[in-house]
């Protein structure tokens, strides 16, 4: 499902505005937005027109939910001059100046700040003042196009300022972009993404809501990832860091585990490579073991297999040609109906995720919760050796340096157990990695 910016057309007076400024739920500098602009001249010349009744230009805003209050706040996508001039003229920000006022039945307009107007008891000509505001929704590239497509006349934006706008200045965004930047050729060559959607920059978008995923430990809204990525409360720091590593860590994975990802299956779609790819970071949060080729292979056999069964049901339903489903079609209509639905609701994304975790997860194994061997352990093996040798090797050991070593690697789903024990220097240990040993 193609996603569609939406515009709703609604209005306020000066005075709500007003209002919502010091109430600290309107924000006139979201990460993209530019700095102030305008010249004095310009700011008259706009309170010319208010206090003439003269409409302005509409302000463009993105009105949501703060995670991190609950209260609904506004985002200025488009009239940050505006509203600015407006609050400076007002004096609830630097810069307070006069502008020419004409009063009904006087011959000329009198130059008057906002003191001067308010003891001549006239402030309802600005309080009451009606200003346009069209509330805008949409994904996080579509906003950012929005406001550099606005932006593209008048005053225009600058090379730099184009720039900033694309590619941010919050840390959440400046995140995003450096894994794009990395996965752009393997999106573009799986076909998950084409050229003109890169140019879009729905690559970063892409990988916003995979690093907001991967530090929930779960799908998430698409909704929340804009809410994130444009407020100054948004994913930062030591938990942003290590939501990177793990998105970083799960394409890496998911890259390797189905090199032949392409436009031939329907997973290289944007909102179901999204499924498979948050499915990879539950499984390596289980501790799965997912470099095992043999399983890898059969897991993209049954992936296969799927996409062409609802594709098969997709087709059949256009047909009306669909008959009574038995339990295998109706998994596969229950995957349809969360795609054609609203692909990109949390309640989709999350039904897309049991079905997908329920196809693949038995084919893995689970890697053993002990990591180490216990101090018990080693103790047992020490003294039970028929020979405190190197097993590899053949060179004698003390206590003091011999490694307990996985004879099948642990991260092939070897066990800790002292069956699966044994001694070996450390030069061999740390040189044998994830191989198998070959044992006589």
């Amino acid at each position: 499902m193609v996603e569609q910016v939406k515009f709703q057309f609604n209005s306020q007076t000066v005075h709500q505005i007003v209002g919502l400024f010091q109430d600290g739920r309107l924000k006139l500098e979201p990460p993209f937005q530019r700095k102030g602009v305008w010249k004095l001249k310009q700011r008259i010349h706009l309170m010319r027109s208010v206090f003439q009744g003269y409409p302005i230009p509409s302000i463009f805003i993105y009105r949501h939910e703060d995670e991190g209050t609950g209260r609904v706040v506004f985002e200025v996508i488009d009239g940050k001059q505006r509203i600015e001039t407006l609050l400076m003229y007002m004096g609830h920000k630097l810069g307070r100046f006069a502008a020419p006022v004409q009063f009904l039945g006087s011959e000329s307009p009198r130059d008057l700040n906002w003191n001067q107007l308010r003891n001549l008891k006239k402030q309802s000509l600005l309080e009451e003042y009606q200003v346009q505001t069209i509330e805008v929704t949409g994904g996080l590239s579509d906003i950012i196009e929005l406001f550099v497509r606005i932006n593209s006349t008048g005053n225009a934006l600058t090379p730099q300022e184009i720039r900033n706008a694309r590619f941010y200045t919050s840390e959440f965004l400046k995140t995003a972009k450096k894994l794009s930047s990395r996965y752009e050729h393997y999106l573009q060559h799986a076909g998950i993404l084409g050229a003109q959607q890169i140019l879009r920059m729905k690559h970063i978008e892409l990988m916003s809501e995979l690093i907001y995923s991967a530090n929930l430990g779960r799908v998430g809204n698409k909704k929340r990832v804009l809410d994130a990525a444009m407020s100054n409360n948004g994913l930062k720091g030591a938990k942003l860091k290590k939501a990177g590593q793990i998105a970083t860590t799960s394409l890496n994975r998911l890259r390797s585990m189905f090199p032949d990802l392409s436009r031939s299956i329907r997973f290289s779609k944007v909102s179901d490579f999204y499924s498979l790819a948050v499915l990879i970071q539950t499984f390596e949060a289980k501790g799965l073991i997912l470099n095992d080729k043999q399983r890898n292979s059969l897991a993209w056999e049954m992936l296969t297999a799927f996409s062409v069964g609802v594709d098969s049901l997709a087709e059949a339903s256009k047909k009306l040609e669909l008959k009574t489903l038995s339990p295998r079609d109706e998994l596969l209509r229950q995957y349809l109906s969360a795609v054609r639905a609203d692909s990109d609701s949390e309640s989709s994304r999350q039904k897309r995720h049991s079905i997908l975790e329920g196809l693949l997860q038995p084919l893995f194994e689970r890697k053993d919760q002990q990591r180490l061997f216990s101090p018990e352990q080693r103790r047992i093996l020490w003294n039970t050796a028929d020979e405190r040798v190197c097993a590899e090797c053949g060179c004698e050991l003390d206590w003091d340096d011999f490694h307990a070593d996985h004879i099948k690697p642990y991260s092939l789903g070897g066990m800790t157990v002292l069956d699966n024990a044994a001694i070996l220097c450390a030069t061999h240990n740390i040189a044998k990695g994830k191989k198998l040993r070959k044992t006589a």
